[in-house]
């Protein structure tokens, strides 16, 4: 956890008296340890990340023909 070590505390005791427990997955080893990563979660990020794909290839064009310029759209 990235933060400062009095809020770090009140989280740990916090997921405590809630009986959760907190765990260290390295990285890229959840697909290891939580099936649903791998088999709902990528399939759906990947869904979205291609909507999102082809709402922006096509947003881009409806702006610059609108004459907005392209540095103003990628930067807001």
């Amino acid at each position: 956890m990235l933060c400062s070590k009095d809020r770090r505390q009140r989280v740990q005791s916090l997921t405590a008296d809630n009986y959760c427990i907190s765990v260290f997955v390295p990285a890229n080893m959840t697909n290891y340890s939580q099936t649903i990563d791998f088999t709902v979660n990528g399939p759906a990020k990947q869904f979205l990340n291609g909507k999102f794909q082809e709402w922006y290839a096509t947003e881009i064009p409806k702006q610059v023909s609108k004459g907005v310029h392209v540095h103003s759209i990628v930067s807001a």
